[in-house]
């Protein structure tokens, strides 16, 4: 079950899981700093996924406009998965969600892993970004 983070414990639990897969060189304090403004301004989205009470895994997702697209993109800012399943349910969780906010493009950058994105999840290379377009 995909569902909106609720309290602190998720987001500890997003920090955390930040914090332990970090590629990218940020401190989780930023990190957790990024999402809680995020949260307050409504432009920053936290989601896990759960069977039962047990966590599984979570996505940070950021509306943005890029000064040079016309658009705002829904951008992957963090995603993490414990199996394939979970990550491909995060991945519908997240269509879905740029579906209803009728924003026309998904994307994400990523130090590792791209070709697997691409090929299972219907992305595709934008320069070094990977994007997904809604439908």
């Amino acid at each position: 079950m995909i569902r909106p983070a609720k309290g602190v414990e998720d987001i500890k639990y997003v920090t955390q899981k930040f914090k332990e897969t970090n590629r990218f060189g940020l401190n989780e304090k930023d990190f957790f700093a990024h999402i809680n403004q995020g949260i307050k301004s409504d432009t920053c989205g936290v989601y896990i996924s759960s069977e039962g009470e047990e966590i599984n895994g979570c996505i940070v997702v950021s509306i943005v406009v890029p000064s040079m697209v016309a658009t705002p993109l829904l951008w992957i800012d963090f995603i993490y998965s414990e199996k394939p399943e979970v990550t491909r349910a995060l991945a519908n969780a997240v269509h879905n969600l740029a579906k209803f906010h009728k924003i026309g493009k998904i994307s994400g950058s990523m130090k590792r892993g791209s070709e697997a994105i691409i090929k299972r999840y219907g992305y595709k290379e934008d320069y070094i970004v990977i994007s997904k377009e809604v439908t």
